[in-house]
């Protein structure tokens, strides 16, 4: 795992190390900081643990719904 830093006026502060995985029905799991943003460069809220689609079936797109579940 990398450990990153944030420049924060005259300090860094280090980041807790994150995490991503895919689960077995394609959800990608993200523990951690990162920055999420769609095609245009906007940045999409999130917590710091959340579950993007990765079957493509979600209405709450990029963000999982458990519509694999039909599949």
């Amino acid at each position: 795992y990398a450990h990153y830093t944030q420049d924060i006026g005259n300090y860094c502060q280090f980041l807790p190390k994150t995490h991503i995985f895919r689960k077995s029905k394609g959800q990608i799991v993200i523990d951690g900081h990162v920055k999420l943003t769609d095609e245009e460069g906007n940045e999409i809220p999130h917590g710091d643990r959340f579950t993007l689609c990765g079957c493509g079936k979600s209405q709450k797109l990029p963000f999982c719904d458990g519509a694999h579940k039909e599949i």
